[in-house]
């Protein structure tokens, strides 16, 4: 049997990971899963991360990274379903994230595959919930998971407490309540507009791909999904930010962006 550590750079499965180290537990794979578009305070928090394991612990972060690219799948044509033959389009919120499947759970199951292991029968997966999420904790999955925090009874307050006193907290917290990737159309209207705000590339990033869409629906093929947002374009929010319509300043933020 192995231990498995997924780790997101969030804050549940960082407090995780390292406090089961400082136990004495015993993890035999750290697993980052790189979606290749996370915010640039992500990867120096990853770098920071990786580091100290490795100098304290003496193990190693290992990244796993998508086998194609988030455009690859967004301007892709469907290949099954009522919508075969149109252009994927953006993920929907009203639908699973295809680029959580694509970036998370394949490059894990590859990579758990190319150790010869079954993840039913001799791999367990450490996951970061917290007492608070005991409810999605319980529901079974293929892999043989376990829980430290809900087995420890921590919730939010004592991860953040624990890392404070390490001083692991990740930057982003500092606008965001949840991480996700940098443009995750799960978010918040609060958090798209700290992205506006503090994240100009990301920002501009996202219009391109939003215009683009747009522009080949109006051309006369069928896209599935060209926006971000459920009900706006990112040229409105904007906008609106502008303009003030949409009140939010640089207090940290109450809402979230989707964990994936």
């Amino acid at each position: 049997m192995i231990t498995v550590a997924a780790l997101s750079g969030g804050r549940d499965s960082t407090a995780m990971v390292l406090k089961y180290l400082e136990n004495g537990g015993d993890i035999d794979y750290i697993i980052i899963n790189d979606t290749l578009n996370e915010f640039p305070l992500m990867y120096e928090y990853i770098n920071k991360l990786a580091k100290y394991i490795s100098c304290k612990y003496g193990k190693q972060i290992i990244r796993l990274k998508p086998v194609t690219t988030f455009e690859h799948w967004v301007f892709g044509k469907m290949t099954r379903g009522k919508s075969k033959g149109s252009i994927r389009g953006l993920p929907k919120i009203i639908d699973p994230c295809y680029w959580r499947r694509e970036s998370k759970i394949k490059p894990y199951d590859l990579f758990i595959k190319s150790l010869g292991c079954d993840s039913t029968k001799n791999v367990t997966k450490l996951l970061g919930y917290t007492s608070s999420e005991k409810e999605r904790a319980s529901k079974v999955t293929k892999d043989i998971e376990k829980y430290p925090l809900i087995e420890w009874n921590w919730c939010e307050g004592d991860v953040d407490e624990y890392l404070k006193s390490i001083d692991m907290v990740n930057p982003l917290y500092k606008y965001f309540s949840r991480t996700g990737c940098a443009f995750c159309p799960y978010m918040s209207l609060r958090s798209y507009y700290i992205v506006w705000k503090f994240y100009n590339d990301v920002w501009l990033y996202m219009k391109k791909i939003e215009r683009k869409l747009r522009h080949i629906n109006r051309l006369g093929s069928k896209v599935v999904n060209d926006r971000w947002h459920i009900k706006y374009t990112l040229l409105e929010l904007e906008e609106d930010f502008i303009s003030g319509k949409k009140d939010y300043d640089d207090t940290p933020a109450k809402d979230c962006v989707c964990a994936i």
